[in-house]
């Protein structure tokens, strides 16, 4: 199974310190439980890696926290592997791709690409988030990162085409003035939109010998700390990969796994679940997610789900949770207005 444990940057606690906020504190007000691997390091479940975010959320910061945090310029010296193996690698494909892979040792995710023609779209999927909606905040510094290591290797700002996001709609000049593009909100997903041909543009700070030396080395951390995903983890990702307006198949998603479609029904089976219990979670947990973040309507989120009728939708979602996608978003919403936020610490920006 994915281990589920996120690194806590090791420059967060002088970082929100110098803007008035109580690292300590701010634990115990998420709630978290912090790991420590004797390496100064600190590690929380994702479940708590969200709640931390949400709680400065609620403190009332500016809405442009997460553009800033995420900006390299902001945490000069405190480059994790990922990040460094990306500034110094050939060209900007080049960088994605090893944060794609070596992100995965500070954090359960990934980074995925997806190239259509003369446009690639970027985004980050959480594995183990369930039907939790990710932190604005997170998704803005993540996309914030991006851009900026894009300006840093190359020199030049990323022209972005656009950024989906699935929120309603909030602080959208400010997001627009920082990405320079079109943000679109109530999408199905998190993701950003560029030329594909960007991907081709080369690092001037790009270094081989240090990449030489610092590859195996990453390889071997990457295998001890992530090791071989398992079968399940693989369907679900493959699931989630072609959620598009159409139902993943059997066949479609054993092909991206690299089996035929009876080895993945038995495999399954033999881990003691089925192709159609792992479509069905990856379906509650997107359309849960899905309706407590957005205000896409049923008929939508039917459609991004591979339902072929609204009705088959409704039923399906009953089955899970026991109440109808209209009621389970009323109801997540009387649960939001019932959460009265609290303060942890005088904020530097009052």
């Amino acid at each position: 199974m994915e281990k589920d444990a996120v690194m806590v940057p090791v420059f967060a606690p002088a970082f929100l310190a110098s803007i008035g906020i109580d690292f300590s504190s701010l634990v115990a007000e998420a709630g978290a439980r912090l790991e420590s691997d004797g390496e100064g390091r600190h590690w929380v479940s994702t479940d708590d890696y969200f709640a931390l975010w949400n709680a400065i959320q609620r403190l009332g910061v500016p809405a442009d926290f997460g553009l800033r945090l995420g900006s390299m310029k902001r945490i000069e010296g405190h480059y994790d592997v990922a990040s460094i193996a990306a500034l110094h690698s050939q060209t900007f494909g080049d960088a994605i791709n090893a944060i794609a892979r070596y992100k995965q040792m500070v954090c359960p995710g990934r980074w995925l690409l997806d190239i259509q023609g003369e446009t690639a779209w970027l985004h980050f999927r959480w594995l183990l988030a369930g039907h939790q909606a990710v932190p604005d905040f997170l998704t803005d510094g993540g996309f914030a990162y991006v851009a900026d290591l894009y300006r840093r290797g190359t020199g030049v700002a990323l022209k972005l085409r656009r950024i989906e996001l699935s929120r309603r709609p909030a602080a959208e000049g400010m997001l627009s003035a920082a990405f320079g593009c079109a943000i679109d909100f109530n999408a199905p997903q998190d993701r950003m939109q560029f030329d594909a041909s960007a991907l081709h543009h080369t690092f001037r700070s790009h270094n081989s010998e240090l990449l030489a030396l610092m590859t195996p080395g990453l390889e071997a951390a990457l295998q001890a700390h992530v090791g071989s995903p398992d079968l399940v983890t693989q369907t679900r990702q493959a699931i989630h990969a072609q959620l598009k307006g159409q139902r993943p198949s059997l066949e479609r998603v054993a092909m991206a796994i690299g089996l035929g479609p009876r080895s993945l029904q038995r495999r399954l089976e033999d881990a003691g679940t089925s192709y159609q219990e792992q479509l069905d979670e990856v379906r509650r947990q997107s359309a849960c997610r899905l309706l407590s973040k957005t205000e896409l309507q049923q008929g939508e989120i039917a459609f991004y789900l591979g339902f072929e009728e609204v009705n088959s939708f409704t039923r399906a979602f009953r089955a899970w949770e026991g109440l109808s996608p209209v009621q389970w978003r009323q109801a997540q919403h009387a649960k939001s207005s019932s959460d009265l936020p609290r303060s942890v610490a005088r904020s530097a920006f009052d």
